[in-house]
């Protein structure tokens, strides 16, 4: 997989987003690339709130969706986007 840090960033749009959003193919460069990565393929849900910082845990940046839970960790730059 040639994008390296992938899940970050997708997890990072999905933690900004409004509440209308389109990823499009050539977001980061992806268009570059021989492949359609199938995270764009996903359906992560509806938004149930906008992004807000972790209670426990300084520089983690949550949200919540109908089918998913995003949190992106700033001070390791990971992104974790868990299904329900």
């Amino acid at each position: 997989d040639p994008i390296i840090d992938k899940m970050q960033h997708l997890a990072s749009f999905l933690l900004i987003r409004g509440p209308y959003a389109w990823l499009g193919w050539s977001w980061l460069g992806w268009g570059n690339f021989p492949f359609r990565p199938k995270e764009l393929d996903i359906d992560y849900g509806i938004p149930l709130e906008t992004c807000h910082p972790s209670a426990n845990e300084t520089g983690v940046y949550l949200r919540e969706y109908t089918k998913s839970s995003i949190r992106v960790d700033c001070n390791k730059w990971e992104g974790t986007i868990s299904m329900k």
